[in-house]
């Protein structure tokens, strides 16, 4: 079946010097092609690669370990009657096999052999030989039956006669060679606690009988080590990818992290608790991070919703500074039957901080329980964030005016609320009520939506609590009065009902004229309401906004009578002693749309308002711009109130 002939063959690979090293010979097989055959297992390699060789030689020692480990089959060692060695075991067919010593070095060689320091005269023997006697037999004497200890194995060489000697260096680079061989191809098994095989020692090579064959076992057994030490840091390098690496773990501080930010999310948007309990939105969080577990509703809702909370008054403590104005209003829900008055706080920066929120659904919303609320506001603000109230803004109803005089801090209303209500006042509301005739008339769906489809806008009608509706109603039939009339003309066409009276309106001219006068009426109206909306806004700037729409409508002629009565009463509701001062003491207005009757209340405001003569001193350089104002006028244009007024108290 097959050819045990080594002649070189015209197919597969050569033979190569690994074969003797690794213990191999080689094969001639039926198919043409080299093979190799295992001289411990007599195991038939058809794949003779170098790698796959190695492969098969490390798993041939396991193999002849576990079977001596098994059978207790011992073996005898002899070297000329000269090695010594107790704790052997080999398999039964070993063959004898020359063994360079382990782990020795040169001094301790030389002294085996009877060479010394002091006999300079004496050569270092060529070779040391260590012969391995298998007895195929019968089994050994039970008192050399033992297992192989590599930390005690000791090998006592014997001398052997050479005509060619070599040099110490080259013996002592043979013998460490062997011995990281040795050490480095079982270094497994000797982690593993299993016992070391002797016929891995036999598969080395011995020491060659010249130099020159010295030398090329010692570069032969080099590149055995290097490329065992290649695959085992490979093999090592492999295994740190191990299947942790490539598990998501979250530990609790990251959990904690996260549910915090969950639960802020949640609270901040008005987000149902049920929707953590979602299906879809653990799915939706498991393709973020599979390791993250949400909380359940009920933890949402309360341990969550506590330490949410605490972590909020920390920050609003930590944002807020020494003074702050009280916001107070009142929020009906006419659904639930419900009446709530809020308080805020809202610093010279722009921080605004919820305060508090009172439940006024079976109480009366006096002006004397307001002013309680007040009171209560001013301690809260002191005990929680140690912060000073020193004024209160409010709306304009009358409660919040009667509140207003009975709490001892500076009251004013909200200058937004009376822009709405200075709307109310001057709009025509036969105009209104004919404005939103039309555009109901084409808010059904199927006439707005062929609105939209011919490149109007969508319709916009008037409501009462939506501040600049009016206007904006009146804004949107104009820009789609062209296109509402096709549609009129389409729709009769097409048998849409349309009422005659709306198709009137489009075509009337009186009307359409009074909702353009309309527009340009409460155009500066909305620009106040929506400038005192702003946040950025202070109370400096819209009363300068109120005291030029004032100015603009006295002086022009196209309004009547009644507007102008209109205009003023709510100017002077917006405007109090308070917005006055601020308007005459801001670097950029200085008061100068003010009256001279508002003027002189201002001056005597501030001169009994301020207690020191290094006060009224301050404001005596202020209005006749002297100093640092000169100075500040001069080279900051650009910079806030704020700042202007921080670097006149640090002067």
């Amino acid at each position: 079946m097959m050819n045990t002939d080594t002649a070189n063959s015209e197919k597969g690979r050569k033979p190569h010097n690994l074969y003797k090293e690794l213990g191999f010979e080689s094969l001639h097989l039926d198919n043409g092609r080299m093979g190799a055959k295992c001289d411990t297992c007599n195991h038939i390699l058809k794949n003779t690669a170098i790698s796959r060789l190695r492969t098969h030689r490390k798993r041939c020692f396991r193999k002849s370990s576990s079977i001596d480990s098994k059978e207790g089959e011992a073996i005898s060692l002899s070297s000329d009657d000269s090695v010594r060695s107790e704790n052997v075991m080999t398999p039964i067919d070993r063959p004898v096999r020359r063994v360079r010593p382990l782990n020795r070095e040169i001094n301790s060689t030389a002294a085996s052999t009877g060479i010394t320091s002091d006999d300079e005269t004496q050569e270092v023997p060529q070779e040391v030989v260590m012969e391995v006697e298998v007895n195929t037999s019968a089994p050994p004497p039970q008192s050399s039956y033992r297992v192989l200890d590599i930390e005690n194995l000791e090998i006592i060489p014997s001398p052997v006669s050479s005509p060619l000697p070599i040099s110490s260096s080259e013996v002592d680079e043979s013998l460490a060679n062997q011995n990281q061989l040795l050490e480095h191809g079982y270094a497994k098994e000797k982690r593993q606690g299993r016992n070391f095989p002797i016929n891995f020692a036999a598969s080395i090579s011995t020491v060659s009988s010249s130099s020159s064959s010295s030398r090329t076992d010692i570069s032969r057994s080099s590149k055995l080590i290097n490329g065992n030490k290649n695959n085992s840091r490979q093999k090592k390098e492999k295994k740190t990818k191990n299947l942790s690496s490539f598990v998501d773990k979250m530990n609790q501080n990251e959990e904690e992290e996260a549910n915090i930010s969950l639960a802020t999310f949640f609270f901040g948007y008005n987000i149902p608790f049920s929707v953590v309990e979602s299906d879809h939105f653990k799915n939706f969080l498991k393709l973020l991070r599979p390791a993250y577990n949400p909380p359940t509703r009920k933890t949402l809702s309360s341990t969550l919703l506590d330490k949410v909370h605490e972590h909020v008054l920390i920050n609003n403590k930590n944002s807020l500074k020494k003074s702050a104005t009280l916001l107070i209003d009142g929020w009906k829900n006419s659904s639930n039957n419900t009446n709530n008055v809020v308080t805020m706080l809202q610093t010279l920066n722009g921080e605004s901080v919820f305060l508090e929120s009172y439940d006024f659904s079976t109480a009366k919303e006096t002006g004397e329980a307001l002013a309680e609320v007040c009171n209560n506001a001013l301690k809260k603000a002191k005990s929680a964030y140690n912060c000073e109230i020193y004024a209160v803004v409010s709306d304009n109803a009358s409660n919040m005016v009667k509140m207003g005089r009975l709490i001892n801090l500076w009251h004013s209303t909200c200058s937004s609320y009376t822009g709405n209500l200075l709307v109310k006042d001057i709009v025509d509301h036969d105009v209104m009520k004919t404005v939103t005739l039309v555009l109901k008339e084409f808010k059904h769906t199927t006439l707005e939506n062929m609105i939209l489809q011919r490149g109007g806008l969508k319709i916009v009608l008037p409501v009462e609590t939506r501040w600049c509706s009016h206007r904006d109603s009146c804004d949107s039939l104009l820009k789609n009065l062209r296109i509402m009339k096709q549609v009129a003309a389409v729709a009769a066409e097409e048998h849409t009902k349309i009422r005659a009276e709306v198709t009137c309106y489009l075509y009337n001219e009186e009307f359409i004229e009074s909702v353009k006068a309309t527009v340009a009426l409460l155009d500066p109206i909305c620009k106040i309401i929506n400038t005192c909306q702003n946040k950025s806004t202070s109370i400096a700037d819209s009363t300068e906004e109120w005291l030029t729409l004032n100015n603009q409508v006295k002086e022009s002629e196209s309004y009547n009578d009644k507007i102008k009565r209109c205009v003023k009463s709510r100017t002077n509701m917006a405007l109090n002693i308070y917005s006055l001062a601020a308007n005459y003491l801001h670097p950029n207005y200085r008061g100068n749309l003010l009256s001279k009757e508002q003027k002189q209340m201002v001056q005597d405001f501030l001169i009994n308002s301020l207690d020191s003569e290094e006060s009224l001193d301050g404001l005596n350089a202020f209005i006749r711009n002297e100093g640092i104002f000169d100075t500040l006028k001069k080279k900051a244009q650009n910079i806030s109130v704020s700042t202007i007024w921080g670097l006149v108290e640090t002067k």
